[in-house]
C-alpha cells in the first residue's frame, strides 16, 4: 500500500509504502517456516514471480539497504524507512511521484518526435545504467512524468 502524505515541518509531499513484515521469534530468528530462500526459489523470487506476500525480512531489509545505497536523479529516492510500534510493518518515505501513466501523458499529447522520444528514454536508461553499475536490477520500472513533461510553472 502506499500513501501520499505532507512533511508536518517542511511541507514536502512523500509517498509512504507500507509493507507487512513477516513475524520474527522471540530470540529475533525467523519462525518456524519463515526459512532462508533456496537458491531456486531466490531466482524466481529475483525474476518477479514470488507474490509481495511471500517476502522474507530479508528480502524487504535488502531492499530498504539497497535504496539507502542509491543516489540518481532518475532513482526514486528513500527519504528514511521506520518500523511500526508492533514490529509488523515498515514504512518507506520516499519522493511522491505524480502526474499519471506515460501512455496517457503521450496520448493526451498527441504526435510526438524523435527528439520527444529521446527525452523520454535518456533518463531511463540513465536511471537503469546507474543501477547495473551498482549490480541492481530492477523488475518494475516505472518513469516519472515530472522529469519527462515538467510543468511549465
Amino acid at each position: 500500500m502506499v500513501k501520499a502524505a505532507t512533511h508536518v515541518h517542511t511541507g514536502e509531499r512523500v509517498a509512504i509504502k507500507i509493507l507487512k513484515l513477516p513475524a520474527l521469534g522471540e530470540s529475533g530468528l525467523v519462525e518456524e517456516g519463515m526459512r532462508q530462500r533456496t537458491a531456486r526459489e531466490s531466482e524466481r523470487f529475483y525474476s518477479g514471480g514470488v507474490d509481495k506476500s511471500d517476502l522474507l525480512f530479508e528480502d524487504i531489509a535488502n531492499e530498504i539497504q539497497i535504496l539507502k545505497s542509491l543516489d540518481h536523479p532518475a532513482v526514486l529516492h528513500l527519504h528514511a524507512h521506520y518500523v511500526s510500534e508492533h514490529g509488523d510493518k515498515v514504512y518507506l518515505v520516499t519522493e511522491l511521484l505524480e502526474g499519471g501513466e506515460l501512455l496517457v501523458a503521450l496520448l493526451d499529447r498527441g504526435n510526438y518526435s524523435e527528439t520527444d522520444a529521446v527525452s523520454i528514454m535518456r533518463p531511463v536508461l540513465a536511471g537503469l545504467a546507474y543501477l547495473h553499475s551498482r549490480g541492481v536490477t530492477h523488475r518494475d520500472l516505472k518513469v516519472s512524468l515530472q522529469i519527462l513533461f515538467p510543468s511549465p510553472h
